[in-house]
């Protein structure tokens, strides 16, 4: 799980420079899916980082932040630098 956190960290930072829609990011996203009560975070987490190229918003790393949360809220453990 943290290994998939790293992964989303990462690409929710670099979405406003480039596009980080790539199999490493859809990978971490299938590895956090049992893990979350509903898919619609992760869905939203990949929109946010296809139309966050070139925007000065950060929705990728809004959605990464409300991932975060919602696996603290279930009780699952991660490195600290997530939470």
């Amino acid at each position: 799980m943290n290994l998939a956190l790293a992964v989303l960290d990462d690409a929710s930072r670099r979405a406003r420079d480039e596009d980080v829609c790539v199999p490493a990011t859809r990978l971490a996203l299938r590895l956090l899916h049992p893990y979350l009560p509903n898919h619609e975070m992760l869905v939203t987490f990949w929109t946010a980082a296809e139309t966050a190229r070139g925007k000065p918003h950060g929705l990728a790393l809004k959605a990464m932040r409300w991932i975060v949360t919602k696996l603290v809220e279930a009780g699952r453990s991660m490195w600290t630098e997530f939470r």
